[in-house]
């Protein structure tokens, strides 16, 4: 009740007074046919800027949910590119098994899972999706150790190059196919899920 009062205030406090001036004006005025025509003109008015606002509320929230899809289905675009890219990726590092020079991308998780949180209530998508950026994160730390040791083993002269470095660089490897692997299906169900859900215009 007391959120209701809040919220209509304004609405209220016009309501009180146009009544307060309606019973005025009854006292006031002799002539009790023009307060009645008074009365009917302000009646139809009132109506009438009733029937004017609804209207505009109307079409005010049609434009919020117009806007709330197009944002919507804008995110899931771009979390759609970034899984296909990261999948492209993997499947490239699966089928030349050489070391990458470049991470698996997180940028849209990074700077737009709020958003998704805000404009998405599917509880599994977001599971989905937490799930298979884990992965990313765990095969780019790898990356980084690959790319650690590879750039060690450069700097050495051939004459001190390790094996250690080497045994190292294919155990990592071993590591990034493995969650490679394990990863592809997760991004196959979001993927699912994303594409489903964008072309539904109920978001």
């Amino acid at each position: 009740m007391e959120i209701f009062f809040k919220k209509h205030i304004k609405n209220i406090i016009l309501t009180i007074l146009l009544v307060l001036s309606a019973v005025g004006m009854f006292f006031l005025i002799e002539d009790k046919q023009v307060l009645y025509s008074s009365f009917g003109g302000a009646f139809f008015g009132f109506l009438g800027a009733i029937f004017i606002y609804q209207i505009a509320v109307c079409f005010e929230k049609e434009q919020k949910e117009k806007n709330r899809f197009n944002n919507t289905k804008y995110i899931y675009e771009l979390y759609i590119m970034e899984l296909e890219m990261n999948r492209n990726h993997i499947g490239f590092i699966s089928k030349k098994q050489k070391l990458p020079f470049f991470r698996l991308k997180t940028i849209t998780r990074d700077k737009l899972w709020g958003e998704l949180a805000d404009y998405s209530k599917d509880l599994n998508l977001m599971k989905k999706l937490n799930e298979a950026y884990g992965e990313f994160e765990l095969i780019n730390n790898k990356i980084d150790l690959m790319n650690a040791a590879r750039l060690a083993n450069i700097e050495k002269s051939k004459i001190n190059k390790s094996s250690d470095l080497r045994i190292e660089l294919e155990r990592q490897m071993g590591g990034v196919m493995n969650l490679g692997k394990k990863v592809l299906p997760l991004i196959a169900e979001c993927l699912e899920i994303l594409n489903r859900v964008k072309e539904n215009e109920n978001l």
